[in-house]
């Protein structure tokens, strides 16, 4: 398509540009940029298909393990071996070496959700004026991250990835994915509820609403934590006994700032009152916490009137 729109372009820079040429007439513009935007009509119509078609293979792949494994190794031969005029054999030999990791379940179910986002971020890039639309299979998809947690232990770097970095992009030749300004991953946890989940939340001031979508994203960021640390499980969250650094940094710092940011939202939504006396508690609970100063800071600037 920029290839294209270029071409008309050039075309009417060097109508312009010539001193001897004829001036263009206003019918002469009008033809041309009549021409452009049919071109754009049809450049977008098939990059419109492009990413249907991606979306109906990936929708497949996501169906089961063994599917996302089947997909992968495809796209890993197509655009890793066969585009770079690689051999048959040289991909039989990387794949006999990757073996110990494609038969890793959490990997594959990692796969899966990876899937998951490159389809809603398509999507999302079809029509970005109305990826509102998608919230609740936004919600469901970081829903089923969390009921996988103890299958995506150690599967960070696979879920964190940016999408259009992914070998499935790569191979069905997306280009690029920023037209809806969407997050690029499932773990980029905090810029799905900012962006995504809790706008519209947040301007009708449903504190309700608004405070089970903290919970959801509280949740999300520790299970985040746990599958990184893969000396942990997710479940090790929760427990009281020993924990790894990586988890008792978060408990101490992340979850309390979390927390708190969670309380600054609900006040703000209506429920003063009885948030007001929750921040209080929260900062007395976390008096040592370095952040307790400009917490109580921001209260004071809360309950001030005319602040």
């Amino acid at each position: 398509m920029k290839r294209s729109i270029y071409r008309i372009m050039l075309m009417i820079s060097l109508c312009l540009a010539s001193a001897n040429a004829e001036s263009l007439s206003r019918a002469d513009l009008e033809e041309l940029l009549q021409r452009l935007e049919k071109i754009t009509e049809t450049a977008s119509t098939q990059l419109d298909q492009k990413y249907k078609n991606a979306i109906d293979a990936f929708t497949k792949g996501m169906q089961s393990d063994s599917a996302a494994i089947e997909l992968y190794l495809s796209c890993i031969e197509k655009a890793e071996f066969s585009e770079k005029q690689k051999t048959g054999q040289e991909f039989r030999d990387w794949k006999r070496a990757q073996d110990e990791k494609q038969k890793d379940p959490n990997f594959r179910t990692a796969l899966r959700h990876q899937l998951n986002w490159l389809c809603l971020t398509l999507r999302a890039n079809i029509r970005p004026e109305k990826k509102e639309e998608l919230r609740p299979e936004v919600l469901k998809s970081l829903a089923d991250l969390l009921n996988n947690a103890e299958k995506l232990t150690g599967q960070f770097e696979t879920l964190q990835q940016a999408v259009g970095n992914t070998v499935f992009h790569k191979a069905y030749e997306l280009g690029d994915l920023h037209a809806a300004e969407w997050p690029d991953s499932p773990l980029k946890v905090a810029e799905i509820f900012d962006t995504i989940l809790m706008p519209q939340i947040r301007s009708k001031k449903d504190y309700k609403e608004l405070s089970s979508l903290w919970d959801k994203r509280i949740s999300l960021e520790q299970m985040k934590v746990a599958i990184r640390d893969k000396k942990d499980k997710p479940s090790g969250l929760s427990r009281s006994d020993t924990v790894s650094p990586m988890i008792a940094n978060f408990r101490e710092n992340a979850l309390p700032q979390l927390t708190w940011e969670k309380y600054m939202d609900l006040f703000k939504a209506g429920d003063e009152k009885g948030t007001a006396v929750t921040m209080l508690h929260h900062i007395g609970t976390h008096i040592k916490n370095p952040r307790a100063k400009s917490w109580a800071d921001e209260f004071k600037s809360l309950i001030t009137p005319g602040s």
